[in-house]
């Protein structure tokens, strides 16, 4: 992406990627990311469904909508004020036509007459928009304006907000004399332009962060953000004869260069951004007289200036806003965020060894292993809040590019083929949700059974790796725009709950543990960090929908086998209760009414907040393949079973006598040929390049792959003896990386990149790399601390303290509430 370069003569030092990183984390140099905002970013890739827009590297910006709630709530009762010459007027037009219910309006509309050079007033909609005619920026209509509205009497001596006058400007953009001194004030235009920049210095003497914290009370007229745009550089091969003799990009540069070398406090109000816009010319817009901008390009300008001044008011007023440049978080105290550091830090100070004996005589504190999971539970949450609820760390735009998207996809692939020839072992062993504690006593084979061989543990979580660390790739580059590439994803997901229904249905049918303390203890592990997050981070629980709907298969899997198990050795039996949970599963997650009384009652009992459509729309692309997965951990049993033979079911690539070398060469081409056709028809297919429309066939569809792949994936007794250990380790995190994600791998509820401020002109693309690996590495190593102690806790989890801790939770929720 093309570079904004910015006349300024800061120098940077890249001292080493540590000191960076703890300047960053500590937002000292741009608390707010105003900075990023009005100085530094980078052009939006080209899309085919709109223009390039200018974008920060280190925040993120919003377009505000005509009439929208958020500008309303933003500038009710105060106005804005463009003040300069004809470029700055270009800027008022497009406020008018962006607040006005008629676009398109021209200046003979607002003037109604020849006269251009004259103050203009525009007010529609309790919104109001003026425009002050002063090229030398000395006139005493702009200087009362600036006086009624003066930044240093936001606050007084002893830190108390002083009230101002209700019509003070809740914005002043001014224009930089720059044109008008090149065009008119011959060899002496240095010197006026700088009369001009010193009429209006004092304004713009405090650092524009200060002024920041304050635009949440708009209404009360206490904040006002003063802006000055820099001299315009023109396109020069289109200007008149006349212009052209005197504005020279000689006289442009050193004036630019002027407010270049202002003092950083000034420099913070310079839209030094503008002309990187102007110079863009989006959409294929140019000046066509060389001075004046277009429509498309002024509304950009316009948007800078509402960002800088909306967005603090705006973020307070809904969290689901996702404007993160300038934007100052409220002063509310996070309860829970002091809470769990507090209880952190107590902990541990008591696991400190000195302490030990003193721990150890509490019969709370005996297992110190419980209290350090405890500590890394309350950790994982406040690193949570520190990530996505604190401004310590900036959140930017994400924007696909498939170039970038592929590469990095095979820069994960390609370490992890790295095959380990160790035996694994066989994946009914334990599921992903049970403790390794609980199997070790819950796993013993009954007499006679021989162990599958089918899809062992390990090649279960290299799968699961495999999958997860696209998935997040996926989700980092915003991939979701691209059809083929969604579609590949659906695929990945619908694999993770054919892998989770068979690990629950094979150890449910294994143990035939229905107990309420192992029914406990799947809920507990599951949702452990979906219950918590939204008391942290003020979220949904069907936001971490991976959570929401593997609970949800957990209880469709235990009600298949648990119900009449004693009849579940016959597999008519067993095939008519899958069926009669397919075809309920099918009514329920095709009713909206269902989830909506669902989500009235969690609402009513939980105080809980979910989306009944969201939560359906996931549970239904999946309707069929959970059920897939169930069947074959049914065969895989009742194929184990049987005594004196040691061998598995064929069909899924295990030799049997009926199944010469021949035969399982046919099914692999088979599975091989099958697969490939899949995705030749799903990518290629005309009736199939709409996502509403591969949705609709997807659920029937996508275990035809799945199973083709398992059973290429253990055709051969090498590729059944090795892993990779790589994707398996991620694989054994899958749910808590998918969890943490929406707030330590992405920000704003996944919808943001995490920014520690590495990735802008100052360090260059290698910055960007650092600050990837550095937030990348924090993300997997607490996913994986988070996954420990879930496990711990787990295996220690009774029911009654399971019931305690939930309703724990849900008096929290009605008090929260009131």
């Amino acid at each position: 992406m093309d570079r904004l370069r910015l006349p300024v003569n800061r120098s940077y030092s890249l001292r080493g990627i540590t000191i960076a990183t703890t300047v960053a984390l500590a937002a000292r140099d741009d608390p707010y990311r105003c900075r990023a905002l009005l100085h530094d970013g980078a052009w939006s890739p080209a899309t085919s469904d709109g223009p390039r827009n200018p974008e920060p590297t280190d925040c993120r910006t919003v377009e505000y909508p005509r009439d929208g709630d958020s500008l309303k709530h933003c500038l009710q009762g105060q106005r804005i004020v463009f003040a300069g010459d004809s470029t700055m007027r270009q800027v008022f037009l497009a406020a008018i036509e962006r607040f006005h219910s008629q676009p398109r309006l021209t200046i003979g509309d607002i003037v109604g007459g020849n006269e251009l050079h004259q103050d203009l007033s525009f007010e529609s909609k309790g919104f109001k928009v003026d425009f002050i005619w002063d090229p030398w920026l000395n006139s005493s209509s702009l200087h009362s304006t600036l006086e009624a509205s003066h930044a240093l009497t936001l606050v007084n001596d002893e830190g108390a907000v002083v009230e101002k006058d209700k019509q003070s400007a809740a914005a002043i953009i001014l224009g930089a004399p720059g044109l008008w001194a090149a065009r008119h004030g011959g060899d002496n235009y240095m010197r006026l332009f700088e009369r001009g920049i010193d009429n209006i210095r004092p304004y713009i003497s405090s650092n524009l962060d200060k002024s920041i914290p304050l635009s949440t009370r708009a209404s009360d007229g206490i904040a006002t953000q003063v802006l000055l745009a820099p001299v315009s550089v023109p396109e020069y091969g289109h200007l008149s004869l006349n212009r052209s003799q005197t504005i020279t990009p000689k006289r442009i540069h050193k004036m630019n260069e002027y407010l270049a070398a202002l003092p950083p406090d000034l420099n913070s109000h310079i839209l030094w951004v503008y002309n990187q816009i102007s110079a863009d010319q989006l959409a294929g817009a140019g000046k066509g007289d060389g001075l004046h901008d277009s429509k498309e390009v002024a509304a950009r300008k316009l948007d800078v200036v509402l960002n800088v001044r909306c967005n603090t008011a705006s973020s307070a007023h809904a969290r689901t806003f996702k404007g993160t440049c300038c934007v100052a978080h409220s002063k509310k105290i996070n309860v829970l965020y002091e809470m769990a550091v507090i209880s952190w830090a107590v902990l541990s100070v008591c696991l400190l060894p000195p302490l030990y004996p003193l721990t150890m005589k509490y019969k709370s504190l005996r297992e110190v292993g419980v209290v350090r999971a405890s500590r890394v539970v309350l950790f994982t949450l406040a690193w949570c809040w520190f990530c996505d609820g604190a401004r310590y760390i900036g959140k930017a735009e994400r924007r696909y590019q498939q170039g970038s998207f592929l590469k990095i996809c095979l820069y994960w692939l390609a370490p992890s083929d790295s095959a380990s020839s160790t035996p694994t072992a066989s994946s009914d062993q334990m599921s992903d949700e049970t403790s390794k504690g609980e199997a070790a006593e819950a796993m013993r084979d009954p007499p006679g059974y021989r162990g599958p061989g089918y899809l062992s543990r390990d090649h279960s979580d290299e799968i699961k790796g495999v999958m997860q660390g696209l998935i997040l790739l996926y989700h980092y580059h915003h991939a979701s725009q691209t059809l083929w590439v969604y579609k590949v994803v659906r695929l990945f997901i619908s694999a993770y709950f054919y892998l989770t229904g068979y690990g629950h249905a094979l150890h449910l049918l294994r143990t035939k543990d229905f107990s309420a303390r192992r029914v406990a203890s799947v809920l507990f592990r599951l949702n452990l960090l979906s219950a918590l997050l939204p008391y942290m981070m003020g979220t949904r629980y069907d936001l971490y929908y991976f959570a929401s709907a593997a609970t949800f298969w957990y209880f469709v899997t235990l009600a298949v086998v648990s119900v009449a198990h004693g009849r579940n050795r016959h597999p008519g039996f067993f095939a008519a209760k899958v069926l009669a949970a397919a075809l309920g599963t099918e009514w329920l997650t095709s009713s909206p009414g269902a989830f909506r009384a669902l989500a009235s009652a969690a609402h009513a009992v939980f105080r809980a907040e979910l989306d009944p459509e969201e939560l359906r729309f996931r549970l239904h692309l999946d309707r069929y393949v959970v059920y897939v997965g169930v069947l074959a951990a049914y065969f895989v049993h009742a194929a184990s079973l049987r005594r004196r033979r040691p061998l598995t079911i064929a069909p899924l690539g295990h030799a049997q006598p009926s199944w010469t070398p021949r035969r399982r060469r046919i099914l692999n081409a088979v599975c091989a040929l099958s697969a490939v056709l899949f995705f030749a028809v799903t990518q290629l297919h005309a009736g199939l390049q709409d996502k509403r429309r591969y949705n609709v066939v997807h659920p029937l569809v996508s275990w035809v792959p799945i199973l083709c792949f398992v059973v290429l994936r253990t055709a051969h007794p090498r590729l059944r003896a090795a892993h990779l250990p790589l994707p398996a380790a991620l694989g054994r995190v899958a749910l808590e990386t998918y969890v943490l994600q929406y707030h330590t791998w992405l920000g704003r509820d996944a919808t943001a990149l995490l920014t520690l401020g590495l990735g802008g002109a100052s360090y260059g693309r290698w910055g960007a790399y650092a600050e990837a690996l550095l937030l990348g590495t924090a993300f997997v190593g607490v996913a994986a601390l988070a996954h420990s102690a879930t496990d711990v806790l787990a295996r220690r989890l009774e029911v009654r303290r399971f019931v305690t801790i939930a309703l724990a939770l849900w008096l929290a929720n009605v008090l929260g509430s009131r």
